[in-house]
Order: structure tokens, then sequence, then C-alpha cells
């Protein structure tokens, strides 16, 4: 052998021995450190009501902020009895002690521990009662902290309240047999009094189904499941009136192949009792499928997730050959050229029924899928398993195709509840190629440093009508303003690269914030003398006109059109959608509506998601499909190990009201809206049959719960509510510090006969000049207004009141009294 090929071979040797060694450091790290989801070991509690179990609660590895833990209501007995159950899984129980206090966390009420437990079938029981009387109708929180194990603590909450006449019983017992009443076609047919079915049910998928379903729908269609996780019931409101109660379970139907599919099952129930039956006035139910790809997914054209909607998050790298997609809480990636699906983040364990695994509490926010199928994603919420049991917040994860690794890169911890996080990540949690991840939170744009976990606030006090971001998350921009319509710059902001531009508006005019178009900005310019108030003093910002510009400040399309005015937009595909006023000598007249299209789309993309009925048994499903057909069989399906992290922000999210009167809207079962105004707060709980609560927890308005028929004594409310005066400063300072003032302007009669019920007059605008204040209403449909002038109370039939009303812009001024717990 000569010396050069001697020199070759030993070169040769090294790069090997070199490659050697790296591939065994890179297997031992992924040895070493890669681990598989840790198993959930919290306790799971319940409370007792009306001998049934109910309001399941999942352990928080922290106190939580009790404003938002709102997701149970334990209706409390007159003699203030309470019964806690609790699922010990495993654990040794040492002591439960129990604090109640105000909803907003000011005031303690009583706390004492529970030591000793009975036996009560698999779970241990403790029965307690409060010492201290709480006030009627009004919500407490009941904080539970469980001490167990080796010195380990778990905090569980749910609501109390006190009511006259309130009775869960018979309706907790109805859901339960409405449920199972459901898996019989032939038992089936006794619902068909209780069902409202008309044009409006949606009867193609198992997805939505309501009241207003066929019978066949109800009860499933051809599916023929079964139930396999019981229904636990969630009591969400009960009233006098009318109770609310929420299920969840889980069931399992047989495919054409004989294989087993499971779906997700929530249920909400809104009923009241009269004579002694019970009468359903709404009922909504929602089944997904959970996600697997032993059942043969795969199609010509792609892949079938089952039943699943069509706001499914789906993400393709570049190529077009790799999509990541949620479904059911579970994060998986499809590699078509290599004929695979990973189920790369999930805390479901296979084959297990373990309930805390299937709590639904967390989403994941796709950031990117690289052409290596690499991805970026967000895991936020509840985290049910691994090593965050029982905390909230938001995860930063990478995923590594090749080494089949999943790597926890941050942890920003919360203390407030999913929904409430849910309202604040869903808007911004993008993460950049610099290991930067960008956060809205609490009106504040926030930049978060992966690499050493420290917090930067980018921009303070944007209000949330200020704020616009892109369908991507990599594109924000932001009004320099205290609200949408009196703002005159705005900063456009590309997350990626970090690059900004700003726009203004000239002299006499304002410039508002619309949107994107892929990532381009969409705004509007409007004249100062084009911004009015309706009728109903609703604000008509109407735009000359709106461009679509690039981040550069690259005009790609302006519209404007003589004469006509857009008050606002809808974007969908790269088209925008205009809504168009023209203007009249009282204000403006509603036009046709116009669209545009952006100027530089997009290419057409690879790969498309749509539902479709594939097969009558399963009905509608999601399908994404690819612009190829690939392979239908041999489908590989790999989990990954999982690399944690602990390193941990310097910020924990938490939810700041600050000094504003804030508005919490809860219907059907969950969280819909936090508002600033209490007439757009009452309004949306009325199609959500809801209820509206406001920043110190109170109830505002309910849906449905009002007596038949009140009259109010004038005479013993604040002096500008007795001289029907529309003048806010006027009414603010009768009303003093014990009362809240509600502007309800846009309300309906109806809505606002709950203020009268409740005990609360209403200024009420009657003409030009003229307001009466609304005193009363009875059962022969007829309303009373009290005249300041004459002093003299008249009867004004429904129907003229609703015209009068209208005519004059459902002005109706209320109050409520402020709530002081000590």
């Amino acid at each position: 052998m000569n010396k050069r090929a001697a020199r070759i071979l030993i070169l040769f040797l090294v790069f090997a021995a070199s490659v050697g060694v790296f591939t065994h450091l890179m297997s031992h790290e992924t040895t070493e450190n890669a681990t598989d989801l840790d198993a959930a070991s919290l306790p799971v509690l319940y409370m007792k009501t009306a001998d049934t179990t109910v309001n399941r609660m999942y352990g928080y590895r922290q106190e939580m902020n009790g404003v938002t833990t709102r997701e149970n209501l334990t209706p409390l007995p007159m003699d203030r009895s309470l019964t806690l159950e609790i699922d010990a899984k495993g654990q040794k129980i040492i002591n439960v002690t129990y604090t109640v206090e105000s909803t907003d966390g000011g005031a303690l009420i009583e706390n004492s521990v529970l030591k000793s437990f009975d036996e009560d079938g698999s779970y241990l029981k403790a029965d307690f009662q409060l010492e201290t009387a709480i006030l009627m109708n009004q919500e407490y929180t009941l904080k539970l902290e469980v001490a167990y194990g080796n010195g380990q603590s778990a905090w569980y909450y749910t609501r109390i309240v006190q009511r006259n006449g309130v009775e869960v019983g018979d309706y907790l017992a109805y859901t339960q047999m409405f449920a199972q009443t459901c898996l019989d076609k032939t038992q089936a047919e006794a619902l068909v009094p209780q069902l409202e079915p008309d044009e409006t049910g949606d009867n193609s998928s198992f997805l939505n189904v309501n009241i207003h379903s066929s019978l066949d729908q109800i009860s499933w269609g051809s599916l023929a499941p079964t139930i396999v996780q019981q229904p636990v019931q969630q009591i969400k409101e009960a009233n006098e009136t009318t109770t609310s109660i929420k299920q969840e379970y889980m069931i399992s139907a047989q495919d054409e192949n004989g294989q087993t599919e499971y779906y997700t099952v929530s249920e909400f129930y809104r009923m009241r009792e009269s004579d002694g039956e019970i009468i359903l006035l709404d009922f909504e139910r929602s089944a997904q499928q959970i996600f697997d790809p032993e059942l043969g997914v795969l199609t010509k054209s792609g892949i079938n997730l089952g039943v699943t909607g069509e706001d499914t998050k789906y993400v393709t790298n570049t190529a077009g050959d790799i999509v990541a997609f949620v479904v059911n809480g579970d994060l998986w990636c499809y590699n078509r050229s290599a004929n695979k699906t990973i189920r790369v983040f999930s805390f479901r364990e296979n084959g297990s029924m373990d309930d805390r695994e299937q709590h639904g509490e967390h989403d994941v926010n796709i950031v990117r899928v690289d052409d290596a199928g690499d991805v970026t994603f967000v895991v936020y919420g509840y985290m049910n398993r691994g090593n965050h049991e029982g905390e909230v917040g938001a995860a930063v994860y990478y995923y590594r195709a090749e080494r089949n690794v999943a790597t926890e890169e941050i942890f920003v911890p919360a203390d407030i509840s999913y929904e409430m996080l849910k309202k604040q990540l869903d808007r911004l949690s993008y993460v950049n190629k610099q290991r930067e991840m960008y956060l809205y939170l609490n009106e504040n744009l926030c930049k978060v440093d992966i690499e050493t976990g420290t917090t930067t606030v980018v921009r303070e006090s944007i209000p949330e009508d200020c704020f616009v971001v892109s369908e991507s998350q990599e594109s924000i921009a932001w009004m320099d303003a205290d609200n949408a319509s009196s703002a005159m710059n705005i900063t456009v902001m590309n997350l990626e690269s970090g690059e900004t531009q700003r726009f203004a508006a000239d002299d006499g005019q304002k410039i508002r914030a619309l949107g994107f178009i892929n990532e381009d900005f969409v705004y509007g310019m409007a004249n100062d003398s084009d911004i009015l108030k309706d009728i109903s003093g609703n604000e008509v910002f109407a735009m000359h006109t709106v461009r679509i510009v690039s981040i550069d400040g690259t005009v790609k399309k302006e519209y404007h059109q003589n004469g006509y005015y857009v008050t606002g937009v809808s974007i969908s595909d790269g088209l925008l959608e205009l809504d168009r006023v023209v203007r009249q000598e009282n204000g403006y007249a509603d036009a046709p509506e116009d669209h545009i299209m952006n100027g530089e789309q997009q290419s057409q993309e690879l790969v498309t998601g749509r539902l479709a009925t594939v097969d009558d048994r399963r009905e509608q499903q999601f399908l994404l499909e690819f612009s190829t057909s690939g392979k239908t069989q041999s489908l590989l399906t790999l989990t990954p190990k999982y690399i944690y992290s602990t390193l941990r922000t310097d910020l924990t999210m938490s939810y700041d009201t600050g000094s504003a009167d804030l508005y919490y809207v809860y219907g059907k079962g969950k969280l819909i809206a936090i508002l600033s105004s209490p007439a757009e707060a009452v309004q949306l709980a009325d199609e959500n049959v809801g209820v509206v609560l406001n920043s110190s927890q109170s109830y505002v308005w309910e849906r449905g719960n009002r007596q038949q028929g009140m009259r109010l004594d004038e005479t013993t409310m604040p002096s500008g509510f007795q001289s029907a005066s529309l003048d806010e400063n006027v009414l603010k300072e009768s009303l003093g510090d014990d009362y809240e003032l509600l502007n309800l302007t846009g309300c309906t009669r109806e809505e606002i006969l709950y203020m009268i019920s409740s005990g609360y007059g209403v200024v009420v605008k009657t003409g030009a000049n003229e307001s009466l204040l609304l005193t009363g209403y009875d059962i022969f449909g007829n309303s009373w207004l009290y005249n300041p002038a004459t002093g003299e109370t008249t009867a004004l039939s429904d129907d003229d009141s609703d015209a009068l009303f209208a005519q004059n812009g459902n002005v109706f001024i209320s109050y409520i009294k402020k709530v002081k717990i000590e």
C-alpha cells in the first residue's frame, strides 16, 4: 500500500470513527433524556348532589385565579350542607382544606379542614356543613386543597350559590335518561314530545346536533354507538326557573371491518320544570372522533380525519407532502412520501380509559412544518399528564422527525383557566425562527426569549379592538389609540423579520386596521365628518377608502367608489368582502356588498381540507386532499419520545381586568366572551341562552330567569331614575357608590324586563325630547311606564311598547346594586 492510499485509509477511518462517536452520543442523548409522558397521578374530586355524583374536578398544582375557575356550580341547600367525593387514583389522602371566598378573591368567608372520610363505593366521602351564612343569589368560590401522598398538594374549584326553590335532582335524572334513551331507536320515540325538529336542524353531522335535529339524528342515525365511559354531569347554571347541565362521555362504534372507533361526546341541556314535568328548552350535542390511523384512513387523494369540524387546524410544508393536523386535542403528522403518520403529541395512552387523559381543556397551535418533517408547535391549557401535570400554561415544542423526538423548549405558566387562556393565545402565540415567542396578554404585546425565559413588553396597552393578527400569526398590527375609531397611526410588524411599517391618517381623518390577506395588511380611511352615530347610539365608521399593502408599504389594491362607504370587511381565501352604506340626510342606509381580490395571491394550496359525506354511517367527515394520488395501505404509525426542559419564563400568564368594567358572557356551558359593553353582553347571552356577570362575578342578566309580572315603586329609586333622565352623569351621581350604571341601549324590551324583575327601573327614550321610566310588566302583555312630568303611571301593550322603543332607538338605561362581601 503506497503512502497516499494509506493516508486516505487513515482519514476514512478517522471520519468513520467520528461519525460513530457522534451517532453514539446522539443515540445516548436520546436514550438518556427522551421518555414517554409520565402517567397522570392527581386525584379527581366530585360533589354529590341529590344523591348523584356530579361536577368532576381536576386538580391544579397551584392556586388559581378564582374569577376564571367557573367550571361548574354546586347548589347549596338552605342548611348549607355539602358532600365531597374523592377518587384517590391510588394516592393516600391525608386531609382536605376547604375555603369559601368571594368569586373575585376579595373576601374570605370560611375555611376548615376535613380529616376523616368514609368509603362510598370506590370513592372516599366527606359530609360537611358551612357554618357561615352567605348572601342569597350570590356566587362564591369553594376551593379545596387536597393534601396527599408524601407532602404533596393539589387545588380544586367549584362555585356555590344558595337560592330558594332550586332543586336539581330531577334535572340530573333527566339528562342521564336522555343520553341512554338515544342509544335505542325504539325507546327514543318517547323523546319526540321534547324535540323541536325543523329546517334549521343540521342532520348531516354528528358534530352539530341540537333540539331542532330529527329524531333519527338525535338517536345517532346509523352509527349504533355504545357508551364506554359513563356521563358525568357538570351543573353550569341553576336558578328558580331553569337549570343548565353539561355532560361529557365517550362512545365506541364498529366500522365496516369490525374495528372499533372512539368518540368523545359533549352535551348541553337547558331545562325547566312545569307541573312536575321536565321541559327541554335547549339541547346541543357534539361528538368528535379520536383519530386512529389503524382504521383505514388513507384515500387515493389523501387522508380522512373522521368526524371532526371544518375548523380543523392543519399546516403543510412547502413541498406539500407533509401535513400536521390537530384532531380532538391530539397533534398528528402525515408524511405522504414516507407513507407514515406520527402522533406528535397526545395526552391519551393507547387503550387507556383514564378520564384524566380524556380531559379536553387544552389545544395545540401548529406554528410551522418544514420539508424534513420537523414541527414547531405550542401546547396550551390544562396539562393532563407529564412533567407539567395539573399546571395551566403554554409549552413550546420542537419535533425532530429524524430522531422521532419532541423537545420541550420552554414552559410559560398561567394562573387562569383554560377558557380564559384560550381567549388570549388563540389571538397570538407565535414562535419565530429566532426562538422568540410572541403573546398578546392583557392588552400587552409580549416577547419571550426561549433561550433565557426572559420576557419583554414590546408594546403596552393595545385595546383588543385595536389589534389584528394574520391567519398564520406571522404578521400583526396595532392602532395607536384608545379605541378603534380614534386612531391616527397604525404600526404593522412581521414577527419573523422584526420589520415594522407605520401608516398614518391625513388631517381630518382616522385610520382603522381591518386585518390581513395572507401577510398583506388591510386598512381603511374615514373622514372625521363621516364617523356618525345611529339612532341607537351605535357608531358608524364609514370608510371612503380601503387599501391592501405589503409590509414595505407598497399598495397592492385600493378600493374607493364615490358615494359609497365601507363599514366593515370579512376576509376569506384572498377575497375581501365589503359591507357598504350610502349617506342620507339623517345618517346612512345599507347598500349592496362589494368585494375585491388581492392582486398577488399565494400559489394554489397543495393540500386542502373539506367536509364530505364519505359514508352514511359516520355522515360528514373531514378530508385532507393532496394534488396527486398516493398510497392507500401499509401506513406506518410512530409515537415519539419527549425531552423536557426545566426552563420556565419569568412571566406568569394571568388575567388583569384593570379598572375597566367588564362583563363575562357564559352560555351553553362555556365562556362565550368578555366585553366592555353591558348591552352587547346581554344580547350575546340571550343568543346563547346564557348569563352575564360583572367584574365582581355578580349576576347582571340571566336568560329566562324572571318573574311572570312585576310592578316597582318609582319613589324608592335613585333620584336620577325618578326623573327619567337620559344624562348618564346625572344618573351616576344619583346612584352614588352603591350601584353600577348599565347602558343597555340596543337591547330588546324582552331582554331589559329582567332588570324590572330584579327590582331595578329602566329609563326609556320615548321621543325626541322625552323619556319615561319603565317600572313594571304584567302577565297580560302590558308594560307600565311612569311619566315624571305628570306623576302618572300608564300601561302600554307589549306590541305598542316594542314599536315605540324601537322607533326611538331602543335606548335603555338601568342599574344594579354593587355586591360588597366582607
